[in-house]
């Protein structure tokens, strides 16, 4: 999981993560699960290896947003809080632009070796000289 119960307590009180879960973690797990599902289906097209060992703040963020915005949808799918929806869309817009190649993530230790360039390769005219003599 890229966050938990504790991450969430993080972003708002327990009270109002009760609200929302009425005190189940079962469903705040499951919740969270569904977020991580949707993260990984647009990180799949760039990284081979999911989900991710160490994942950075954006991509917890993501998770967070899908999240939340999926509780209040379990509770109230008529009446979600805009500022809700919009931290839905901007995470589903991020993840689009990752997965399009238009953000690049910060993981590099998740990205599989043969997309790494590992080597230089000189490029151009043939010298006319070397070090010791003309050519």
């Amino acid at each position: 999981m890229y966050i938990d119960k504790n991450y969430f307590l993080t972003r708002i009180s327990s009270e109002k993560l009760n609200e929302l879960t009425g005190g189940d973690d079962n469903k705040l797990n499951q919740v969270i699960s569904t977020a991580d599902a949707i993260v990984d289906s647009y990180l799949r097209t760039k990284i081979n290896v999911l989900p991710l060992s160490n994942p950075d703040a954006n991509i917890k963020d993501c998770s967070y947003n899908i999240a939340i915005y999926k509780l209040h949808e379990s509770i109230q799918y008529e009446s979600i809080p805009e500022y809700i929806m919009n931290g839905y869309d901007i995470a589903i817009n991020y993840l689009k632009d990752v997965a399009s190649g238009k953000v690049q993530l910060t993981v590099l230790d998740e990205i599989p070796d043969e997309n790494i360039e590992t080597s230089i390769t000189k490029t151009g005219y043939k010298p006319k000289y070397d070090r010791d003599k003309l050519l």
